[in-house]
């Protein structure tokens, strides 16, 4: 329903199974309701899909939405103590997402640029960002050369 651009219908189904702790229909309730497919969007709502399926079924898709979210946040908020709280969540879900084999490339290189360069006040670690950015072309070559 979902590629049909069936909408309306796709939303009820995710929706309902979503209900029942689907964690994969919680990451499309929160996909529908970051992009406003099923009307509103409502990010604070998407926020807690997108986290509930990163930790119900350590869903790369959810981890690496569920960052882009805190980070709007991080980029909103003034308060500096609400600033590092946001700051530990960020980094806390990208270390499972670089343990995780189905992150995207684009999630890897953007640790990769965390540690290497010290990003979000994390200390500068070339030792780990050089870990990342090995990971990252170990998993490029599966991609193209399997």
């Amino acid at each position: 329903m979902h590629k049909k651009k069936e909408y309306k219908s796709a939303w009820e189904c995710f929706k309902q199974n979503a209900e029942l702790n689907d964690p994969v229909t919680k990451f499309w309730v929160g996909y529908y309701l970051c992009y406003g497919h099923h009307g509103e969007k409502d990010l604070i709502t998407s926020r807690k899909y997108f986290k509930e399926a990163a930790d119900e079924n350590n869903y790369s898709e959810a981890q690496c939405k569920y960052v882009v979210l805190l980070i709007v946040d991080l980029s909103k908020e003034t308060d500096e103590t609400a600033k590092g709280n946001l700051r530990k969540e960020i980094l806390r879900y990208f270390e499972l997402a670089i343990n995780n084999p189905k992150v995207e490339t684009l999630m890897q290189c953007i640790i990769w640029e965390i540690f290497i360069n010290g990003k979000l006040k994390v200390k500068r670690d070339v030792i780990r960002g050089f870990n990342c950015l090995r990971l990252l072309l170990y998993v490029t070559k599966e991609q193209f050369f399997d």
